[in-house]
């Protein structure tokens, strides 16, 4: 099973043990999860598992730290846990620290991977119903077609590209990205999906409505609010 690019840089920034592990958790997760959409999330350092780019559509993440490997269970407060694997204590999460090659490939992971597609799928159905999420069609300076965009992620980074620019005077693309990403991790706000891709359509979109713009003569380009 191939790996990407990301994923190997990513994962090189830890030990051969918990890199090798993380692979074959990949693998089993891919396995069991069809078509799910696998994304490096930087700032929260992890990978995560999706069906989507709500954060219901979230199913595992793989987590990689210094002392070890977690494999982490959105909905896991919900799954049966006979072999009494699942740790922690957040409201709708819960993760198994992996400690071996034997559990990777152990029944019990997997049947939990099953068990937690088997809670989304029935979520699903009413997630999509009881709160689907309005979409916001945002504009291109240049007149091109854009995308539209979930408003509660367009309102957050919105918001995070105005403050920035406010508190800084002018930045980079690099040093938006790089302070939306710190302001987000600092405040532990969970974002699935790339935070760099859909900064830069909310800031296109902002350029669009005239609400930041260009610096002129700035090599490389700096944006300040309009």
């Amino acid at each position: 099973m191939k790996t990407n690019t990301k994923i190997d840089e990513f994962l090189s920034n830890y030990d051969d043990q918990v890199w090798h592990n993380a692979l074959k958790l990949r693998k089993i997760l891919i396995l069991n999860l069809p078509g799910i959409i696998e994304q490096v999330d930087l700032p929260a350092r992890m990978i995560a598992y999706c069906y989507g780019q709500k954060y219901s559509d979230l199913l595992c993440t793989i987590i990689p730290s210094k002392k070890g490997l977690k494999l982490g269970f959105n909905w896991g407060t919900e799954l049966q846990d006979p072999h009494q694997l699942l740790q922690g204590k957040g409201k709708v999460s819960r993760y198994v620290e992996i400690e071996s090659d034997e559990q990777i490939n152990s029944d019990a992971i997997k049947e939990l991977v099953r068990n937690v597609l088997i809670i989304y799928k029935t979520k699903s159905s009413t997630i999509n119903i009881t709160t689907m999420e309005q979409k916001k069609q945002l504009k291109h300076p240049a007149g091109k077609k854009a995308i539209s965009m979930e408003m509660e992620k367009y309102e957050l980074l919105k918001k995070a590209v105005l403050n920035c620019l406010k508190d800084k005077g002018e930045l980079t693309h690099k040093e938006l990205f790089e302070a939306i990403a710190k302001s987000l991790k600092k405040n532990k706000t969970k974002f699935v999906g790339s935070v760099e891709w859909h900064m830069e359509w909310v800031k296109l979109d902002l350029e669009a409505r005239k609400e930041i713009k260009r610096v002129a003569d700035t090599s490389p380009i700096k944006f300040k609010l309009a």
